[in-house]
């Protein structure tokens, strides 16, 4: 660590063990009082870790609520490269929401959809735009992970009627706008700090290079209450009916693809996707119904 800038201000150093990145991560304590997290790749991660780090650049620079880039550079004689970016104070949504009541869920679900809301709206570089349509770029990519989900073997009672949803309807992506996302926005990466602020970190799975249908990311579900709160913020009211069809598409399709990426990569998570296929199978009713059971259509909280 002695190669990145302002070493020698650093007084207290911990790992943090949690997260799938692989990448090393330490919480830092400089000697003026500053707390930051500090991740460091194997320096073959440069490109893909430079273009994060940029892009995180980019998104503070417009106000969004985030683990801020302060450093970026190469270390340990150049073998490794590493970020330094701000500590996020607080707790992961996905520690705590067991402890919140239903209004508490409700209520940070509303700042959830309009923190997503603000990155969507970020304005994007010409470079970074691509003239490929959304429904070419999903198509490719997750025709490749359907076909992973079949030469897998695994066995989803009802799989065939997710197929045929997404069959019939992936139509809907043609139409589709594109825009940044965060690429991994879930409970795990949203950090609550008092008075119940909301940051979001994790800026470093580059899905679809970052960009992509907005509402492709519109599907945390942390609980009923919370996604009820999260999706109406995000559409300032109650989301229009295309939305549900569209959410229905990526629902089917994700349970499948998840079951193939614990297959191959995450064994160990291979039983919670598999359960969570027959999930979206209840939820959806078989695919019938595309306004999903969760979302508490009733639920008024009175600010």
């Amino acid at each position: 660590m002695e190669d990145i800038r302002n070493y020698d201000t650093f007084i207290n150093i911990k790992p943090i063990d949690k997260g799938l990145s692989g990448d090393k991560k330490y919480y830092v304590e400089t000697i003026d009082g500053q707390r930051l997290i500090l991740r460091v790749s194997d320096i073959s991660e440069y490109d893909r870790k430079k273009s994060a780090y940029e892009r995180m650049e980019h998104m503070d620079n417009h106000n969004i609520s985030m683990s801020r880039p302060i450093d970026f550079g190469v270390c340990d004689n150049g073998q490794s490269v590493y970020q330094l970016l701000t500590w996020c104070d607080g707790e992961s949504l996905d520690d705590i929401s067991n402890s919140l009541s239903q209004t508490e869920q409700y209520r940070i679900g509303k700042k959830a959809g309009l923190l997503l809301q603000n990155i969507h709206q970020v304005p994007v570089k010409n470079a970074d735009i691509t003239t490929t349509d959304w429904n070419e770029r999903y198509s490719s990519f997750i025709d490749e992970s359907i076909a992973d989900f079949h030469k897998s073997g695994v066995k989803v009672n009802n799989a065939e009627l997710l197929l045929t949803y997404f069959n019939d309807n992936r139509c809907l992506l043609k139409s589709r706008p594109q825009c940044y996302t965060h690429g991994d926005f879930h409970a795990g990466n949203l950090m609550v700090a008092s008075e119940q602020e909301l940051s979001v970190v994790d800026w470093e799975i580059h899905l679809f290079n970052s960009y992509g249908d907005p509402w492709h990311e519109v599907s945390i579900k942390e609980s009923p209450h919370f996604f009820t709160g999260f999706i109406r913020s995000y559409f300032n009211g109650e989301p229009p009916e295309e939305y549900w069809r569209v959410l229905a598409l990526y629902e089917s399709v994700s349970a499948l693809s998840s079951i193939a990426w614990a297959y191959y990569l995450y064994p160990e998570f291979l039983e919670e996707k598999t359960q969570a296929a027959a999930g979206v199978l209840d939820n959806f009713n078989n695919m019938l119904k595309v306004i999903p059971v969760w979302y508490q259509a009733d639920f008024c909280c009175h600010e």
